[in-house]
């Protein structure tokens, strides 16, 4: 016997819906859930693949959404306080996070940045950094956007009256305003 034309409807729209219910609770459910008990697990495996010690005060989440991510808050670095951190690992290792492998790109918001002197950093992961404010040589300097990697650095970053594109890469560097016509290119030496 054959399915009236309603009834198949009504059994499209029943699959349509509950395709798009799991779908919405695979977006929405992982940020409502929180990784604290494993914070010194993955404190280890951040301090072990990116050579810096770190201490997560504040809850980590997860997402699901392009690739599996874990946001930290409120973290603590050597250097920085750290509003937020995300690290992308692979899927795999969201079911084992005893050591779970850090790919090698993290990204900062939302940090406050003391820098004692300029050396190359000594990161083995790109680094992207947005929103954040660096304390140098008793100045105050606000990264809009930077992306460190392979001991080089290219940013954005905004003093109180001028925008900058800076970049470095082992101990020369280049700053640059385009509507000052400002063009500066320089080597650091050792005192």
């Amino acid at each position: 016997m054959a399915l009236k034309p309603r009834h198949k409807r009504r059994i499209a729209w029943t699959i349509v819906s509950v395709i798009a219910t799991a779908m919405l609770a695979f977006i929405i459910a992982p940020s409502m859930i929180t990784l604290n008990k494993f914070k010194p697990m993955i404190e280890n495996a951040i301090a072990t693949q990116t050579n810096v010690e770190t201490k997560l005060n504040g809850d980590i989440h997860f997402s699901l959404l392009s690739g599996a991510k874990i946001v930290a808050h409120d973290v603590n670095v050597p250097t920085a306080q750290i509003g937020s951190v995300m690290l992308s690992i692979p899927f795999g290792d969201l079911f084992n996070l005893k050591n779970p492998h850090i790919q090698p790109s993290v990204t900062v918001y939302d940090a406050d940045i003391n820098i004692a002197q300029l050396s190359p950093a000594n990161f083995n992961h790109t680094v992207n950094i947005y929103d954040s404010n660096i304390h140098f040589m008793g100045r105050d300097f606000h990264i809009i956007s930077a992306k460190m990697q392979n001991n080089k650095f290219h940013g954005i970053i905004r003093t109180q009256h001028h925008k900058y594109d800076v970049e470095f890469s082992g101990n020369t560097f280049h700053i640059t305003n385009k509507y000052n016509n400002l063009d500066i290119v320089g080597n650091f030496f050792d005192n």
